[in-house]
């Protein structure tokens, strides 16, 4: 399916979800991406501009670097949504690349200025991460608007609604505590939340580290938790050594865990599909990937077995949208990444509204810094949270809030 028919084979069009993943065609690794005019469906029937892109800034409120994007196009309400914590380090090339491109254009050609704010002048030079967790961010802002302006979820502008809440996994980053209190701390938060399902941290975050732990905690939490809990596991690439890395792969396989992210360092893809080839636990990977003939290359090749772009970091909505097509179209199950629970959650739930091939259970941090300005609040029961299905992202922050924030210059 080339771009034009994505944008109209919407669920507004008529087309559902199956219909439009059926469809998608593979591409090569050495295919360029194609960029269209094609406007989104006919739901706007008039241009709209945006006037504005702005950086904000929490003063006096924790965590300190707590930063939102605001987008304000001619005739309509400004939209605000909040920024991960990265933004805080990004703030010039923000409003000095890529916010400026998207200025004076019609929202409505999200897409395509996606697309064209890589290419214009030497942004393509600053490609990576930092440059497109920027573009994430203003692209799902602008996503945010359309949905508000048209009063429907940026997700039904794309597609068929397949479902409405998902069960989650409680995601832990302890990894100094003995053992037998990382379980306590773990059985606490499960049962909080009436989950189930967890993922644990395994080896020392881009360093092996820990063996002699790994070792004890492992079988320690199936024995703990029982046979019905869903165990999933994250290396953050710590094992770099194909045979160790194999050990942990044993380890975690033999006493029933569902995936591994990130065995090795991320960039190793040729060791990470060494490792997913021949471990029989499968190995889930994507997070921090950003560029998309590398996502390609690794849905093509079965570098990993479940695919995990972040929502932010991978340049927003609908370039997460076109790798989970990439990923059914090969049989492969996609988990967005966006552990963060507010606005940039919604966009990864929206994600799985319409997406076929999600995978069971979607990440879940329990700590929800903006609790107390984002309504509604996205809460966990019996294991399982609502996908908020209002008009935009279906989660909106306190306007009184939204006056205190103060515009970042460049």
């Amino acid at each position: 399916m080339n771009r034009r028919q994505f944008l109209i084979s919407s669920g507004v069009a008529g087309i559902s979800a199956p219909q439009l993943f059926a469809n998608q065609q593979p591409k090569t690794t050495n295919q360029k991406p194609t960029t269209t005019n094609q406007k989104l469906p006919t739901t706007f029937k008039e241009p709209i501009i945006i006037e504005k892109i702005e950086l904000l800034r929490a003063e006096g409120w924790k965590p300190e670097r707590a930063y939102f994007v605001r987008v304000s196009a001619k005739g309509y309400a400004p939209y605000t949504m909040p920024a991960n914590n990265r933004m805080f380090l990004m703030r010039d090339l923000m409003l000095g690349l890529v916010a400026p491109f998207f200025i004076g254009n019609d929202a409505r050609d999200v897409e395509a200025l996606v697309e064209g704010v890589y290419r214009a002048g030497s942004n393509y030079k600053f490609c990576g991460m930092p440059f497109w967790n920027c573009v994430g961010h203003v692209e799902n802002a602008i996503l945010g608007l359309l949905g508000t302006i048209a009063q429907k979820p940026v997700a039904a502008l794309f597609g068929e609604i397949l479902r409405r809440e998902t069960p989650v996994y409680v995601t832990t980053f302890d990894r100094e505590s003995a053992p037998e209190q990382y379980i306590e701390n773990v059985k606490k938060k499960l049962a909080e939340y009436g989950a189930n399902a967890v993922k644990i941290k395994v080896g020392g975050r881009m360093k092996a580290g820990n063996s002699g732990r790994d070792e004890a905690m492992i079988p320690a939490f199936r024995k703990a938790l029982g046979d019905s809990a869903t165990l999933y596991a994250d290396a953050n690439g710590s094992f770099n050594d194909f045979s160790e890395a194999m050990n942990i792969c044993k380890r975690l396989h033999d006493v029933g865990f569902a995936h591994l992210e990130e065995p090795c360092e991320f960039r190793e893809f040729e060791l990470t599909k060494r490792i997913t080839s021949a471990s029989k636990l499968p190995i889930a990977g994507g997070e921090q990937d950003t560029n998309m003939p590398q996502f390609r290359r690794m849905i093509e090749q079965r570098i990993v077995d479940i695919v995990q772009p972040d929502v932010m970091y991978a340049g927003g909505f609908l370039r997460v949208l076109k790798i989970a097509q990439m990923a059914a179209k090969a049989g492969m199950k996609i988990s967005p990444h966006s552990p963060r629970v507010a606005h940039n959650h919604a966009v990864m739930l929206h994600v799985i509204a319409i997406t076929p091939n999600a995978s069971k259970h979607q990440e879940f941090q329990t700590d929800n810094y903006m609790k107390s300005v984002v309504s509604p609040v996205l809460e966990v029961k019996n294991g399982v949270m609502p996908i908020p299905l209002g008009a935009g992202w279906g989660v909106e922050l306190d306007n009184d809030f939204i006056k205190t924030l103060k515009i970042v210059e460049l």
